[in-house]
């Protein structure tokens, strides 16, 4: 079983930043990775199917990249760099539900997360919770630019871009 140390929740934004070389992020990224790589031998990244389609669908509609058969390769290149370096997990349907319910409530109260970011934070909930089976994960720290992973890091018990 990995360590909860060596274990990374990898973010949409991470993703993005870590391979599109003009993103804001993309040597910060590219260092945090290669840090992770040298403190760990085999370190663990995990993202869910709903990160990777918010990643691939981000890419693939960018209007950063005027070309479309550049957005089209670039989601196909990214897609295939996810699939080879992190483990994918399906969110399930009583993460989906937990994740809408706590979308609703959020919009409600004023905090602007998306229902991927809920889904991301029942998530690493959840697997802190039951120990995902078969793997027996636990994550404790989170790859992410996203401002709305640092303010819910306090309540979900995640650390956001801790090495």
């Amino acid at each position: 079983m990995p360590s909860p140390e060596s274990t990374y929740f990898i973010d949409t934004s991470f993703h993005i930043s870590y391979c599109i070389t003009d993103e804001d992020h993309h040597s910060n990224a590219r260092d945090i990775i290669n840090q992770i790589r040298q403190l760990y031998a085999n370190p663990v990244f995990i993202t869910t199917n709903l990160v990777f389609a918010e990643t691939i669908n981000h890419i693939f509609c960018s209007q950063l990249i005027k070309s479309q058969h550049k957005r089209q390769q670039y989601s196909i290149d990214i897609g295939n760099d996810i699939i080879t370096y992190n483990k994918i997990i399906t969110v399930s349907p009583d993460m989906f539900i937990g994740a809408w319910k706590l979308f609703v409530e959020r919009n409600q109260q004023g905090y602007p997360w998306s229902f991927v970011d809920c889904s991301s934070f029942v998530f690493i909930r959840e697997i802190r919770r039951s120990k995902y089976k078969p793997d027996n994960y636990t994550i404790k720290k989170v790859l992410s630019f996203d401002a709305h992973f640092k303010s819910a890091q306090n309540e979900f018990h995640f650390e956001v871009n801790q090495i």
